[in-house]
């Protein structure tokens, strides 16, 4: 192995204390060695001066200096060994210097940088025993205040996940006791009517007709639960085919509810203005089958009454539907369009609304609900404007 791979990896191997030691040894030892250095180059050029021009200009020799010299020889010899003595002592007092304000640096950047280490690591067990609710508290505003702030967004980000893996959970749960529920009564009526038949108990073609209409009507039933579900699962995954284009709102509308008539349901739609609509044809017409439904599901009386109405809100357009039904309570509003969420425990499964919302949401839009001031429920929608007047705009698909 080359030595600098081995000084390589011996650097690898050195801890924060002893890297702070050695780089306190090295930052005063190499401006003594300087200095050293400085001073016999600066004793020769003295020397040098010395002997070449100042000697001549007092007129005398090397020789005869040396003579001189020697009448003081025992003086010179005491006071060189107090130049020996001092220089031994500055020596000395110099290495003290060095090795106290060595330890002393080292426990002071040691500690200021073992603090930190210690909460980020504390931090980081505490999270991995799933403790996210206690923050690294760091209140210095150095090098490691981001490195905390980062580990508590990771712990806020954890906390996050781990509530909407909860809240999943729970809408799973709510999905298996609403499909449960929903699936449960038309599958004992087709039983009841299938066995009835079997058994003959229908005696005439007028009683059996009857059976099988109503047999039929909760295999409808049965059959529009599953393409709900179906539908918010692919939204939800976001794997549906989403088809925009610009459709006139009003002639969409008219088609929706000519197409789809309920028995106990009333629309009022001639407050749409032909506006222009960037959206999905499907998905608009599943967003008013939903609400509608919704309302005549939800009605205080026999007969719901829905009125619908849009007008311009800035560069979108502002869809309302409200109904005369009983509406929601106020602490139940923000959580009206969550999946499988019901305000009233046998009201089905709670997919309508949750499909509006993922509708919405696919089209770039925005849905919200509130209570009206007379009562009922008043749906708001807000959808992309469409790039042409929509007086003439085709609507086909």
């Amino acid at each position: 192995m080359k030595l600098s791979d081995r000084l390589r990896a011996r650097e690898k191997k050195l801890t924060v204390k002893k890297r702070l030691t050695y780089s306190n040894i090295i930052m005063f030892l190499v401006p003594v060695a300087v200095t050293v250095l400085t001073a016999f180059i600066a004793l020769a050029v003295a020397f040098y001066a010395f002997s070449r021009f100042y000697l001549p200009r007092m007129g005398l020799s090397m020789r005869e200096l040396h003579d001189m010299g020697e009448q003081y020889e025992n003086d010179l010899k005491t006071f060189g060994m107090l130049l020996l003595v001092l220089a031994l002592v500055m020596l000395a007092l110099l290495i003290l210097s060095i090795v106290l304000t060595n330890r002393f640096l080292t426990r002071f950047m040691y500690r200021r940088i073992e603090e930190p280490l210690w909460l980020v690591s504390d931090g980081m067990a505490r999270i991995g025993a799933g403790n996210l609710e206690s923050p690294v508290v760091y209140d210095r505003e150095d090098e490691f205040r981001p490195v905390c702030d980062t580990v508590n967004l990771m712990a806020a980000r954890l906390r996050e996940s781990a509530e909407q893996s909860a809240a999943e959970e729970q809408s799973r749960k709510e999905l298996f006791a609403g499909i449960s529920h929903d699936l449960r009564s038309p599958l004992t009526s087709v039983r009841a009517y299938t066995e009835a038949l079997l058994e003959g108990v229908a005696q005439t073609p007028e009683d059996e007709k009857r059976y099988l209409l109503k047999i039929h009507t909760h295999e409808l039933e049965i059959e529009r639960m599953v393409e709900q579900l179906f539908l918010y699962t692919k939204m939800k995954l976001k794997t549906y085919p989403v088809h925009m284009q610009t459709l006139n709102l009003r002639r969409e509308l008219l088609r929706i509810c000519n197409d789809n008539p309920m028995e106990h349901l009333q629309v009022i739609n001639k407050d749409v203005p032909p506006f222009a609509v960037y959206a999905d044809p499907f998905l608009l017409e599943r967003i008013a089958v939903n609400l509608l439904g919704n309302s005549e599901k939800y009605r205080s009386g026999e007969l719901a009454t829905v009125r619908i109405s849009a007008e311009k809100d800035g560069d979108g357009i502002l869809l309302c539907f409200e109904d005369d039904g009983p509406g929601v309570s106020e602490e139940l509003l923000p959580r009206l369009f969550d999946a499988f969420y019901r305000t009233d425990p046998a009201g089905g499964s709670g997919l309508g609304l949750a499909i509006v919302q993922q509708a919405v949401h696919h089209m770039n839009g925005s849905v919200w609900a509130e209570n009206r001031e007379s009562g009922g429920l008043r749906i708001r929608i807000r959808l992309q404007e469409g790039k042409e007047n929509a007086e003439n705009t085709d609507c086909g698909r």
